[in-house]
């Protein structure tokens, strides 16, 4: 193997980490520009009439939700703010369900998107309930 392709081999086995290395030190600086008084700046002003990045109305309440579906437990994320460069308020809800309970309902998932009928539903449940069995869980142990 030449120099040239082991430094190009080196190169294609390292770019993905590179690429998040690179993202990760980006980060910071993203997530305060997200908010009035952060990183980016922003308008002609300077930023002069928006509150700072601690002011209240920059803050956002979390709640968060553990409800089981089949056999998995689904956590919903709500999270709820107020931009105040858009006078408005601002909702936010995302699901997470972990590794174990997203096989789960991951078996339910892909044995209703194929069901054509309403038999195919059935007869596709009761597979997806064998599958899905070993990564059964009930609300204690979520």
């Amino acid at each position: 193997m030449s120099r040239r392709s082991l430094s190009r081999s080196v190169w294609t086995r390292f770019a993905p980490v590179l690429a998040i290395a690179g993202a990760v030190a980006l980060a910071p600086g993203l997530a305060l520009a997200q908010y009035s008084g952060g990183g980016g700046g922003g308008g002609s002003d300077g930023g002069a009439n928006f509150a700072p990045i601690d002011d209240y109305v920059n803050r956002r309440t979390v709640t968060i939700r553990t409800v089981p579906v089949g056999v998995g437990c689904i956590r919903a994320v709500g999270a709820v703010g107020y931009d105040p460069r858009l006078n408005q308020r601002l909702f936010d809800i995302r699901f997470d369900s972990g590794v174990i309970a997203a096989v789960g309902v991951s078996a339910y998932e892909n044995a209703l998107s194929g069901a054509r009928t309403g038999a195919d539903a059935q007869r596709a449940l009761a597979g997806a309930a064998r599958d899905a069995a070993r990564y059964r869980r009930d609300q204690r142990s979520c």
